[in-house]
This record gives C-alpha cells, structure tokens and sequence, in this order.
C-alpha cells in the first residue's frame, strides 16, 4: 500500500469526496484494522433510519426475518445490552427517524431500560417523520434530543397526542434551526390540533439560542395561537393554510402587537382572509419579506388596495423578490368588482428587486399598452409576470405591442401571462423591440407566452413578431378555457365558434416557432 494512504487525513477525504457508495464504503471495513475505523465514522455518520443501531442489540433481543417483516424486540432489555449500540451511537450526527419503524411497545420497553443518556450523544441534525403514527411515547422522543443537536426537523406528527413540548426540547439547549412540516388536512380533531401547535410554538420560545424557525401548518384560527406565532422570535418561514371552508374564516382578524414577528423573511398563506395576511405584514417596519405568498377569498376592491399598500409601507424594498396573490374572487357573488389598475399596482413600484409577479382571480383588468410600458419599467429583474381575470370575459383588450415593453425592459422575463391581448392587428417592428441579448457567456432564458381570451387575425405575422421581440420564445399557449367561460349563456354557441377560430390559429402560431426553433422537424 502506498505510504500516502496511512495518511488519516487523506483516507478520511477520500472515504467523504462522495466519489464511493456505501457499499464500497463498506468494503474498506475489510481492508485492514486501520481503514476500517477510518470507514466506520463515515458509515454511521449519517443514518436514514434508527434500525441499523437497535441491530446491534444481542440477538436474542429482536426479529426481524420472514415471520417478523418488521423490527420487533423479543423482550425487555437491560442495561448491559446496549453495549455495542453505544459504541456505534456515539459515530452518529445525522439520523432520519420513522415512527411506524417501532412500535410504541418497543418505545416502552426502550424507555423502561434505556441506553446511557442521551441515546445518540454527538447527533447534531434530527429529522423525525411520525408516518401520521399516533402510537408515540414522549419519552422516547426525549431521549432522541441530545444536547449536541442544533437542528431538528419535524414532519408528519400531526396525530401525535404530545401536549407538553417543553421538557422536550429542553433535552437540546443548543438547537439553532427547526423546521416543522406538519399538516392535518381535515383530517382528525381540529382543536386539538391547535392545542398541539400551541404547545410545540410556546415550547420553540423558550429555546435561548434559537435563530431559525420554519413552520409549514394548517391550524384552526384563535387570536392566542396568532398572538403565540407573533411572538416566535425567530420564526422566519411561514407557510400555513386555516382550517375549514370560507363560511369557517373569521369575519375580522386582530390587531397584532407592534412590533411582531421580528424575523419573518417569507410568508405563504394557503387559504385564510386577506385581513389576517394585512395584520401580519403591518406588524413590523421595513420587513425584510423575500416572499409573499397569499391565497384565500378576495371580497371587495378594498381589500386588495389595503394588502398591496400594507407592503409597501411595511416592506424593505430590496428585498421581496416574490409576490402571489391568488385571490378565489367572491366579489362576483356580492354583485361587486375587483379590478386590477395600474394605479393599484403602483404601491409595487417601488420593489425593483422583484422577479416573479403573480395576481390571479380579479373580476376585471385594465391594463392598457402604456399601462404595461410603465409597469415593465418597475420591475428589471422581472422573471415572470402572471395575471389573470377568471369571472367576466375581457371588456377591454391590450394591444399586441405590450409584450414588446415586456421585451426591451425585462431582459430575464422567461413567462408572460396576459389574458387580455388582441393580436388581430400586429404593430411594425420598432428598433430596440427586441430582448436583449445576454452578456457573453450567459443564455437567454427559453420564454413562454400565455393568453386567454385572445383575438388574432394572421397567424403567420404574430409568429414572426414574437420571433423578433423573443428570439428564445418556445411557445404561445392560447388558454382556450380562459376567460371565455364567463360569456352570456345566450352566446354560447358564437363562443364556441370563436374559441376553435382562436385555438387554430395559435396553434398555427406555435407551428410557426417551433419550426423556426426547430428547423430539422
């Protein structure tokens, strides 16, 4: 052997370059003494589950062949059985955890006779998944958490019945990151669902050197729960979704303390009223959000002009990069319109940092060529750009000519959606139309076009305009179910007739491109 692999330092690299499989891995145990403690440390550095370690019990201690499919011990253990697992445990950093993998017998006769605490005592990464298994001890949990771990991921635990998370994540001081990805999606009892978020949210504030928390929840409104999450110093990642149908929102939401939610960085709201999005966006000055994303009823034209007003004032500009607001119009059914203005798009103007922007579900747009000049001038960074009216068939339509302002000023823009073009006549080719052209080295982004209701005239000529504006363009999709499902019943018929004209000749449009792309078929 070559003097330069009794080098533990190389050995060691070599055995962690990720270059080797496990199983090779494995076959350096075999090689001598001293590549085998060297390959030791890597394979049970990291476990994606806890069976590898409870096989190392005495023989007698467990099954797990054909008459027992699953890890079963055989009795209650003793102290002295847990020899060769320490040894093992103590190589342990990372470990995923399933909780259907042990029964809550085997939890039992584990906690009644456990290893020398903590069970893993340099774990420093925890990912538990409770297989929406009910069947948990809390103080086998408890004994997973070693004071050496400063991060811990929580999935799937929504059946656990754990009430008290406290003298949980009192096991490990030092956790700095917690991610919890727990969703009861109508399934269970939904207050005590809430009680058990309540918990596990009290217990994260009680954790000194906390700096990092990401919840992804669904939980049944109640101002304590609102007040518990405003009061996460280092909740910086939001994602939930209330529980129930529309009748079950609350009809006003509180006021949140100011200053709340001190680390908030991105909000997803999956369905829940815009007031509630408001309060938590206005309870902190120049927020530095790099996401918002909202979904949930969208009543009245107020309500959509408060929540973009609420981030500008209470956003750092520099740094939200995304906004979604699809908003599930209810406006239609109180005999009231949303309308999407460019003078209710100005409050985000001022973000030029922002490279996706998605407003769905408004009753009306109008949003002209100049409209949409102006807009693509706010946004250089501009990605994507997404709008759409699902309720009304388009009053008013944007000339061809908009996607051109897109063009020349959002150089990155790699989607379009606008419902609202008419293509029936295509304007002149103006100098600097074009997409500019990426600095050496770099590609231009593939672009997609999306439109709705759609009027066109001369396939071929659209075609040769988009090529021009987008010389990356890969598609056109004409969206024939668009807004068109909003006409007069009376004019079924003639919508029909129109929409297969439409839906032909963009599909000649899209011939057009690809052939141009793709000049071989």
């Amino acid at each position: 052997m070559h003097p330069a692999l009794t080098i533990p330092e190389l050995c060691f690299a070599i055995s962690t370059a990720g270059v080797l499989h496990k199983a090779d891995i494995y076959s350096l145990t075999l090689v001598s003494r001293f590549w085998n403690d060297i390959a030791e440390v890597v394979l049970w550095e990291s476990l994606d589950s806890l069976l590898p370690l409870m096989c190392l019990l005495p023989n007698d201690a467990w099954a797990n062949n054909h008459q027992h499919p699953h890890f079963s011990l055989q009795r209650p253990l003793h102290p002295e059985d847990w020899d060769i697992f320490s040894t093992r445990a103590n190589l342990v950093k990372r470990i995923y955890l399933r909780f259907d993998e042990i029964s809550l017998r085997d939890q039992g006769w584990i906690v009644q006779s456990p290893p020398a605490a903590p069970m893993l005592p340099q774990l420093h990464t925890l990912h538990v998944n409770g297989c929406a298994n009910p069947e948990i001890s809390a103080n086998f949990l408890s004994l997973l958490f070693s004071p050496t771990t400063t991060m811990i991921k929580l999935q799937d635990i929504s059946h656990w019945r754990i009430l008290d998370w406290r003298p949980i994540f009192s096991q490990c001081p030092r956790v700095d990151h917690v991610a919890v990805d727990n969703w009861l999606l109508g399934k269970g009892n939904g207050s005590t669902h809430t009680v058990f978020c309540m918990s596990l949210v009290k217990a994260l504030t009680t954790c000194e050197h906390l700096t990092c928390v990401r919840l992804s929840i669904d939980f049944r409104y109640g101002h304590d729960f609102v007040l518990a999450l405003a009061a996460c110093p280092a909740l910086d990642d939001l994602i939930f979704a209330l529980q129930g149908e529309e009748e079950d929102l609350p009809p006003t939401t509180l006021n949140i303390p100011y200053p709340s939610f001190p680390s908030l960085r991105s909000l997803y709201c999956f369905f829940g009223p815009m007031s509630l999005i408001h309060s938590i966006i206005a309870s902190h000055h120049a927020r530095p959000l790099t996401a918002i994303h909202v979904e949930g009823p969208l009543y009245t034209q107020g309500a959509l002009v408060e929540l973009l007003v609420a981030v500008k004032e209470h956003c750092d500009q520099g740094t939200l990069a995304e906004f979604h607001l699809e908003g599930e119009c209810m406006a239609v059914n109180l005999r009231k319109t949303v309308t999407l203005r460019l003078d209710v798009l100005a409050p985000l103007a001022a973000f030029r940092a922002l490279s996706h922007v998605t407003l769905l579900g408004m009753t009306d747009i109008e949003l002209d060529s100049a409209a949409c000049e102006e807009m693509a001038g706010w946004w250089p960074c501009l990605m994507e750009f997404n709008v759409d009216q699902t309720t009304t068939p388009v009053k008013t339509h944007c000339a061809l000519s908009a996607v051109a302002s897109f063009a020349r000023l959002c150089p990155q823009l790699a989607r379009l959606h606008l419902p609202h073009i008419d293509a029936s006549e295509v304007p002149d080719v103006q100098d600097g139309d074009a997409q500019p052209v990426k600095p050496s080295g770099k590609l231009r982004p593939l672009f997609e076009l999306v439109l709705d209701d759609a009027p066109i005239a001369d396939p071929e000529k659209v075609a040769k305009y988009l090529l021009h504006i987008f010389p990356a363009i890969k598609s056109a999709e004409y969206n024939a179910g668009g807004t068109a499902d909003g006409w007069p019943e009376n004019m079924g018929t003639y919508r029909d007739r129109v929409s297969r004209q439409r839906t032909e000749a963009w599909k000649q449009v899209n011939k057009i491109i690809q052939c141009s792309r793709y000049p071989q078929y």
